[in-house]
């Protein structure tokens, strides 16, 4: 997806994520990239919301180069981070983050989305169609 979204500003969302805001302002609208702040592996960042303006077309060419073993080394948490947001992170060094309060994890123990999120991230179970109020947002798209 880097190599072919990059004329323009990308806002991409892991179909795990619930839109529950104005995500306007999420979009970059300067040459970068953004992530979400890590919730479980810092410093990587997870990659379940990300917005880049730019050419980053040399993720996806690095990553091809050497899926097997690459898919391999991100596999795992032991090195403190794990999955594409490890390999993005390693490529490209620190990246801009989004707000905090703008894209949070969800937690089964909330009853409604905390007031200032944007999005929801649903990372493990439950899904967002599970129950509870994500089922509810779910149900009413």
């Amino acid at each position: 997806m880097y190599r072919t979204l990059k004329y323009a500003p990308v806002l991409f969302f892991d179909l795990d994520t619930l839109i529950v805001g104005d995500i306007s302002g999420l979009a970059r609208t300067t040459h970068g990239f953004t992530m979400v702040d890590d919730f479980v592996y810092a410093p990587a960042g997870n990659s379940c919301v990300q917005s880049w303006l730019g050419d980053y077309s040399h993720l996806t060419d690095t990553f091809a180069k050497d899926a097997y073993r690459l898919g391999q080394k991100w596999d795992s948490a032991s090195n403190g981070q794990i999955g594409d947001q490890g390999f993005i992170h390693q490529e490209l060094g620190s990246v801009d983050k989004f707000d905090k309060k703008a894209v949070v994890r969800y937690k089964p123990t909330s009853r409604h989305p905390p007031k200032d999120a944007r999005v929801i991230a649903f990372c493990g179970l439950p899904k967002q169609n599970a129950s509870g109020w994500p089922k509810k947002v779910w149900d009413a798209l």
